[in-house]
Formats: C-alpha cells, structure tokens, sequence
C-alpha cells in the first residue's frame, strides 16, 4: 500500500509497503506550509497544493522524482490556499481559498470555479476549510470554517 506525507518543511514523501525499500522524497523543502497531498490518475501521480498556491505534481512512474509543473492557483497576497484534494481514480483536483473553490485537471488547466453561497440570508464570508472528492464520482464536498457544509457534482 503506498502513503504520502509531508512535512513542515514543505516537503513531501512516498512510501510503498509493498517495497520496504521503495522510500522517496519526492521534494525538497519549500518555504510554504502544504495545503494537501493526494494520489490521482489511478496513484500514478502524486498533487501537492502550498499556502502561496503553488501546485506540484510528481509522476511516480518516471523514478525521477522530477517535479512536472508549478501553477499559481491562488493569488498568495489576496486568498491564499487552505485547502486541497485530488480526485484518486480522475485526473482533477481542487483546491479552496477564502471565498472559492477551484477544479483543475492535471493539465493545470482551471475548469471551474465556484464561489459557496448561503441559504435564503447572505453568507457570512466564511472560509472553506476542507474539500472532499468522492472515490468514484466526480462530486466534491467542502466544508466551511461555518459548519456549512456544501456539494457540488457535474453533468455530462
């Protein structure tokens, strides 16, 4: 079974307990705090989101280690990321700040973006603090610092 992990370093880790010996940094440290690890692409890849919004994706597969792109998801002076998930059997993630919540695909390409409203009152403006993809189904859930908590699902 293969875990990840990161450290308050920013830095993130792989191991396979089918392979005692399959143990891999797969970054160096950074200067930000991570928002989230995920597996996607069927554990293939390995999505890491930062605080300042820097998203890395790592292939696994390569031996490499190499890094395959950064994106700024998040203006880090404005909103920066609190939270992160990947979509395990997709090739999405997500990511939240304050007051949206933004999908991708491992392109780094944006394909939506949401802004969590309230019922029949305004919203308070609190932030999303948590985000959830379900293990099959392209349904995401995120949870507010308000203990609201939303669904979102697409068609098609």
């Amino acid at each position: 079974l293969p875990y990840l992990w990161g450290a308050d370093t920013g830095s993130v880790f792989y191991y396979d307990m089918r392979d005692p010996r399959n143990y891999m940094a797969l970054s160096e440290p950074y200067d930000k705090p991570l928002a989230g690890l995920a597996f996607v692409n069927n554990d293939t890849q390995v999505v890491a989101g930062y605080s300042n919004g820097v998203i890395k994706l790592f292939d696994i597969r390569a031996g490499t280690l190499g890094k395959l792109k950064n994106l700024e998801g998040h203006d880090s002076v404005r909103s920066k990321m609190l939270s992160f998930a990947g979509h395990r059997c997709g090739t999405l993630f997500a990511t939240s700040s304050a007051h949206s919540i933004k999908v991708w695909n491992m392109e780094c390409q944006l394909l939506s973006v949401a802004k969590p409203h309230g019922n029949f009152l305004p919203r308070s403006g609190s932030s999303i603090n948590t985000l959830a993809f379900h293990p099959t189904k392209h349904i995401l859930a995120a949870g507010g610092a308000d203990s609201t908590v939303s669904v979102y699902c697409s068609y098609g």
